[in-house]
């Protein structure tokens, strides 16, 4: 049942951050990480609940934000330098605290370093959000309600250059 995700060439000076759909978040240190070779296949990134998956997996600095969007339409920034650097597969931590009212599971993660649009899609159709918007939290905050009652089916960074 595993599929790929995403695909990016090595950089340097950055970390892995994974996040799951029950809102946990892994900031790995991947100095350990074999790149070539027979023992490059398979390295494990996250461990994770047998109900839960990964919905975000990148390379990361310690500057910008997270962005995380609920299936109830809450979303927060997740300051990055406040996720603390972790050694790889382990269960990580809380990254916005699900507790029903805001939301059961992550429906969007998304990495900002220069803002963008957040195209939000719901039973009342796209809502689009300037993810200069999305108000700035710390890890185990619920987050904030882009739009009362709002239940949300998807979301998309919808534009990386927010003044094309």
């Amino acid at each position: 049942g595993d599929e790929v995700i995403s695909v990016e060439f090595e950089k340097k000076n950055v970390t892995m951050l994974f996040i799951t759909e029950k809102g946990m978040s892994l900031n790995a240190d991947m100095s350990d990480v074999p790149v070539q070779g027979r023992i490059s296949g398979g390295v494990k990134g996250i461990n994770l609940n047998s109900d839960d998956c990964c919905i975000f997996a990148s390379q990361v600095e310690d500057v910008g934000e997270q962005i995380v969007v609920t299936d109830k339409g809450f979303a927060k920034r997740v300051i990055l330098a406040h996720l603390d650097v972790m050694a790889r597969y382990r269960k990580g931590v809380k990254i916005i605290d699900l507790k029903g009212s805001n939301g059961s599971k992550l429906v969007f993660s998304s990495y900002v370093a220069v803002p963008y649009v957040v195209a939000v899609e719901s039973k009342d159709g796209m809502m689009f959000i300037d993810s200069e918007d999305i108000s700035i939290e710390t890890r185990t905050h619920a987050g904030r309600a882009l739009k009362k009652g709002m239940e949300v089916s998807s979301a998309y960074a919808y534009n990386t250059n927010i003044n094309s």
